[in-house]
């Protein structure tokens, strides 16, 4: 009798995590898509060019409170949501930009693509020449809007890394969805990062969303 309680209380502990992180993921889901239509509602007010708080020959700075971020031309991957926040007339902490499933401290819960922030040339071999090409992107650039993601989960992008785990990846895109994909069915990136100049933060890695091959002229999907 003891051995059948214990494991039914087995089975009832497994349901119940398994529907808190299914509960957790869908808060995240409706986090992203947020995110994305705030990314996208900031660039039709400006021009069709997507958000960019940092500049190609310097760095940018902006608060969030008491805190104040400096970072390099490409630290808008992580602290995106500082410079947006109050544009959108919302705290930076707001917890639409961070995820339930992970405690990513001042780091945005979802990481901004880098390619938005530099020609499709750099995020070739054959044509990349340097931060003379850093510039931010239009909307109307973008071919294949449904493929060519925008923000890429901060607690899974990891998984994008050649030992990663092959778990489906949270991402939203430039047409403002924001799917699950499995992670067989996402590209790997442009091998080099941002490259090895002042204001990358990825110098060598190449992962899915954040540096897309071709950038915002290229997929990040089959």
């Amino acid at each position: 009798m003891i051995a059948v309680v214990t494991i039914l209380a087995a089975l009832l502990y497994s349901a119940l995590r398994q529907s808190r992180e299914a509960a957790r993921a869908r808060r995240d889901q409706s986090s992203l898509q947020q995110c994305i239509a705030l990314v996208l509602a900031y660039a039709h007010e400006h021009h069709d060019l997507f958000p960019v708080f940092t500049r190609p020959d310097g760095y940018g700075m902006w608060a969030c409170g008491e805190q104040r971020y400096v970072q390099p031309y490409f630290g808008m991957q992580l602290y995106w949501h500082a410079g947006l926040a109050p544009w959108a007339g919302l705290p930076c902490n707001a917890g639409i930009f961070y995820s339930v499933r992970a405690d990513t401290g001042l780091i945005a819960g979802f990481q901004y693509s880098s390619t938005l922030l530099a020609d499709a040339g750099f995020w070739n071999e054959l044509t990349r020449t340097g931060p003379d090409q850093w510039r931010v992107q239009s909307i109307g650039g973008v071919l294949f809007p449904s493929n060519k993601g925008v923000l890429l989960h901060t607690l899974e992008y990891r998984q994008m890394l050649p030992n990663g785990p092959h778990r489906n990846i949270g991402a939203a895109f430039c047409d403002g969805s924001a799917r699950t994909p499995a992670r067989r069915s996402m590209l790997n990136g442009y091998p080099h990062g941002e490259g090895n100049w002042p204001g990358s933060i990825h110098p060598t890695a190449g992962l899915s969303v954040l540096h897309t091959i071709d950038g915002i002229r290229g997929v990040d999907m089959r």
